[in-house]
């Protein structure tokens, strides 16, 4: 029996493509830059804010993930971000994580739409 595997990996994971991009979080007052998917991870010190803006592709995928808890982080999103409506979103416990897909809606062009949500509380302002 011939034996299982091959060469190593010899490229970093990176270089190959399959690494998602880190976008660095903004900080209180900021917006997470979605000019790309990739990954957040928020750290709060107090009570914060953060807006995210709307996508720039179809398609776009960005995960948000509350990793160091000093306070709950409210983040407002630029529209809808699903079907019920809701625009805010409450990141409180560490863990808490949400991944939105870029969309276009005809009617009120780029938007987010949930893929997965664990945790991260939703409503509308």
């Amino acid at each position: 029996m011939a034996p299982i595997g091959g060469r190593p990996q010899l490229e970093d994971i990176n270089a190959l493509g399959v690494e998602p991009v880190k976008i660095p979080d903004p900080g209180n007052a900021g917006t997470i830059d979605t000019s790309h998917s990739g990954y957040c991870e928020l750290t709060s010190t107090a009570a914060q804010t953060r807006t995210l803006a709307d996508p720039a592709y179809r398609g776009e995928v960005i995960d948000l993930i509350f990793v160091v808890d000093g306070g709950d982080i409210t983040m407002t999103a630029s529209s809808p971000i699903n079907q019920t409506g809701n625009n805010t979103l409450v990141f409180s416990d560490i863990g808490e994580h949400i991944r939105l897909v870029g969309y276009y809606n005809a009617t009120d062009g780029w938007e987010w739409r949930v893929i997965a949500n664990d945790g991260v509380v939703l409503s509308t302002v």
